[in-house]
């Protein structure tokens, strides 16, 4: 891979923009083979090296132009195919390879730029990449083991802050990344809301929810509201430091499938996901239902909390009755959920199906319907993750032979991949007690690094993934049983 040294990028940080979340911003053209090409920035680190890279191209196209700025004009025009997303009077233009190497300057953070590539087909002409926007940041990490929560430095390596009484199965950062929310397992549950803007965790308020929380919780995108699953509903929090209601639940939402207070999983709301704009909730469930026969998607309108259901396939049970659905997740756009099983390896005995392990449900967010399965070969799952350009879903699961793996399903609606596995990353040896593994994912905003903690072994650890090398590191982690993990992404 050749290495270049980007042009001209002072000329791009002359002014300072406001922060804004980084965005898919789409605008590619098509080519004679009827694909949209792309451009794609391996990693998003100011400082460091990334690996520009232009695909999807017509045969006979070995080079492009790299265009970026610091603001975006969406521009049509006659010369050429697709949206001109950069701005054309501030833009710099540089010619490029398909690929290449160059660090990005450490000038760029708190920096938002503007990313596009522009290829030429000769009979066609000149035709734009889908655009990127990406803001610079370092972004710190937070997760929970023992009875304490702790923040990750910028290179998501080392602990740089702890407070305790914190047993959280849940954590959630602000999207302006101020604040941090954990939520502590407990009947009723407990949120605890620390400042994030030093070093350390600074406790600003605590609050009591109605129900007892389970495994998931998730932040609205524009971070006025966090919903959390619970026992019999979900828990609506306001997380809007101007309102007057601010760090209070402000609604108890009851669901139609319910399990019993003090418990953290089985029966009743799991995991929980809001849509973009905050009209609806999706519900994933433990529920008594025996395989073959359809398991239960929840849709929650918002704010009234009426409910109604959606039919997922089921890949198994376990003692021809308990069935848990124990994620659920909605790509940035808001177009696709994915639902995962948790999955019995069926080796251990009482156990029907999952002969292809647990299932992930594609579902249409619009129709809610389930349109596609994607069997995970693996067991014991229990969240995942999907980067900020809708390009990746990682799972952390128990594979065949007893091992911590994560696995990648192709998400990217550009890609001849689409909806398939594609990559397998070794986590950890087992062998894990049965129910334990892999724990908590959380994913960096361009999906480079994934962060999963693991249960149940002789070591619980907090493990660092590189998902472009596949390599693995251990963080050390103080206490027991690491959970709530989470990643500034915003």
């Amino acid at each position: 891979m050749s290495r270049m040294t980007l042009p001209l990028f002072g000329a791009c940080l002359c002014a300072a923009f406001p922060s804004l979340a980084a965005q898919n911003l789409y605008g590619g053209g098509t080519t004679s083979t009827g694909e949209v090409p792309q451009l794609t920035l391996s990693r998003w680190d100011a400082g460091e090296s990334t690996d520009f890279t232009l695909s999807n191209l017509p045969l006979g196209v070995n080079s492009g132009f790299l265009a970026f700025s610091t603001t975006s004009t969406p521009l049509d025009f006659f010369l050429w195919d697709g949206t001109l997303m950069v701005d054309l009077a501030s833009a710099v233009f540089a010619p490029m390879p398909t690929t290449f190497s160059a660090e990005l300057p450490g000038s760029l953070n708190g920096v938002t730029m503007f990313f596009q590539g522009i290829i030429l087909e000769p009979g066609t002409g000149l035709v734009m990449t889908d655009a990127t926007r990406i803001p610079f940041f370092e972004a710190k990490a937070a997760f929970s083991s023992g009875s304490q929560a702790h923040v990750l430095d910028e290179d998501l390596m080392a602990i740089v802050g702890s407070a305790n009484g914190v047993n959280a199965m849940s954590t959630e950062f602000t999207p302006d990344r101020a604040r941090l929310y954990a939520v502590i397992h407990g009947s009723p549950a407990t949120v605890r809301c620390y400042d994030v803007t030093g070093n350390g965790l600074s406790l600003v308020d605590t609050f009591l929810l109605s129900g007892t929380n389970r495994n998931g919780s998730c932040m609205a995108q524009d971070g006025a509201k966090m919903w959390v699953a619970c026992h019999d509903g979900i828990s609506q929090i306001d997380t809007d430091p101007s309102s007057p209601s601010y760090n209070t639940e402000t609604a108890y939402l009851p669901t139609p499938i319910t399990g019993q207070p003090g418990t953290a999983g089985g029966s009743g709301p799991i995991s929980v996901a809001a849509m973009p704009d905050n009209s609806k909730l999706f519900i994933a469930y433990g529920e008594a239902v025996g395989w073959p026969n359809a398991g239960t998607l929840g849709i929650m309108d918002l704010p009234s909390g009426a409910t109604r259901s959606a039919p997922l396939t089921t890949g198994g049970d376990l003692l021809g009755f308990a069935h848990e659905y124990s994620d659920v997740v909605i790509a940035e756009n808001g177009d696709f959920a994915y639902v995962v099983e948790f999955g019995v390896d069926p080796f251990g005995g009482f156990v029907n199906g999952f002969t292809n392990g647990g299932l992930v449900s594609v579902i249409e967010t619009a129709s809610e319907t389930e349109i596609l399965t994607i069997p995970t070969d693996g067991f014991e799952a229990r969240e995942m993750a999907i980067d900020l350009l809708d390009k990746s879903l990682w799972i952390a699961h128990v594979d065949g032979n007893g091992d911590a793996e994560a696995v990648r399903i192709d998400i990217d609606t550009r890609s001849a991949d689409l909806w398939t596995l594609t990559d397998r990353l070794p986590i950890t040896s087992g062998p894990f007690a049965s129910g334990a593994g892999p724990r908590s994912v959380a994913l960096s905003a361009d999906g480079s690094t994934l962060l999963t903690s693991t249960q149940g072994s002789s070591n619980p650890e907090l493990h660092r993934l590189d998902t472009i090398t596949g390599a693995v590191t251990t963080i050390a982690t103080p206490g027991s049983w690491p959970d709530g993990v989470s990643i500034q992404r915003y």
